[in-house]
């Protein structure tokens, strides 16, 4: 919970060489973006890789839109979710549940629900990419539901910021 830092709950790696594995338990109640600029990931920053098993990651959020994106998860590495729940976090700006600019997997039995973009866009995912090597994949029985946005995609808002959207699917 420290002042002025990305990643309020957890912070994975810096050089993307990091890994963290979440088999359960809970990243919840952690706060950024009461003071300072670019502060994202309220509940998890991931700069490596972050694999989701199960567990809960709830609760958290971004204060101010000017503060940053993802208020369950921001990520610019790798992130797959097989498993547990995101739920009930909040961005101000994009990503109340996740934001991600890489490759993002949701299967298994994933729950990303009752998460809020208060201001901006993709209340339970904000998917931003720019080339055709990064890919969002959602299957099996994974659930995006309920979630709110004050802009555009309450469950999911696919931005695509070099080509069309049918060059770089969405599966």
């Amino acid at each position: 919970h420290a002042t002025n830092k990305m990643g309020r709950g957890v912070k994975v790696g810096q050089n993307r060489t990091a890994t963290f594995n979440m088999y359960g338990g809970e990243i919840s109640g952690n706060h950024a973006g009461s003071i300072g600029y670019g502060q994202d990931g309220g509940g998890v920053c991931v700069r490596g890789t972050f694999n989701m098993y199960g567990g809960k990651i709830t609760g958290n959020d971004i204060e101010k839109a000017l503060n940053g994106y993802g208020g369950g998860i921001y990520s610019t590495g790798t992130v797959a979710i097989y498993g547990g729940t995101i739920s009930k976090n909040t961005a101000a700006q994009n990503g109340g549940g996740i934001y991600a600019t890489k490759d993002l997997t949701i299967s298994g039995n994933a729950v990303i629900t009752d998460n809020t973009a208060t201001s901006g866009n993709g209340g339970g995912v904000y998917y931003s990419v720019s080339s055709p090597e990064k890919l969002m994949t959602v299957s099996d029985t994974a659930k995006i539901t309920e979630n709110k946005a004050g802009g555009n995609g309450g469950g999911v808002y696919y931005a695509n910021s070099n080509d069309s959207a049918s060059r770089y699917p969405m599966t």
